[in-house]
């Protein structure tokens, strides 16, 4: 595939994210995304909880995850949420690993945070679940491997 025809391939998800008012939104990009890691059998569904969570201070952060049906792998998503609306060529051709690192360091943190009882959970969003989950030894237990996915366009 050559930069052009990527470049079509990234439109075409952008737009295919978008909601009925043209709106371009996370979870709507996690919607068209989750499903290809299916296709790639990278997950095992296209279930996923929408947890957005950020902390500037920390660096904590996560879009959403997904537990598989036999509890053993807790999956992690982040949407790299700057370069998703960002127009200039340029920003996203041409991968840093810094950005990648941030992600997954945000990913990282946030179970960290979580584990330690340093993140009050919050009952309005989704990432409360995850943080008081994550925050039980006994549920923390059942999982084998914490898989972390970083979702660029």
């Amino acid at each position: 595939m050559n930069i052009d025809e990527l470049i079509k391939y990234r439109s075409s998800i952008i737009e295919e994210s978008k909601n009925e008012d043209k709106t371009l939104t996370e979870e709507g990009f996690l919607s068209v995304c989750i499903p290809l890691l299916l296709d790639a059998k990278l997950v095992d569904s296209e279930d996923y909880s929408l947890s957005r969570f950020e902390d500037h201070e920390s660096g904590a952060f996560v879009s959403a995850f997904h537990v598989n049906e036999s509890s053993e792998r807790l999956q992690i998503f982040a949407a790299d949420y700057e370069k998703l609306f960002t127009s200039k060529e340029e920003d996203f051709i041409v991968s840093r690993k810094t950005d990648y690192d941030r992600l997954f360091k945000g990913m990282e943190k946030f179970v960290e945070l979580s584990v330690k009882n340093h993140i009050e959970p919050q009952d309005s969003d989704g990432s409360g679940f995850l943080v008081s989950k994550l925050q039980s030894p006994d549920y923390l237990d059942q999982f084998e491997v914490i898989e972390l996915f970083v979702l660029t366009p």
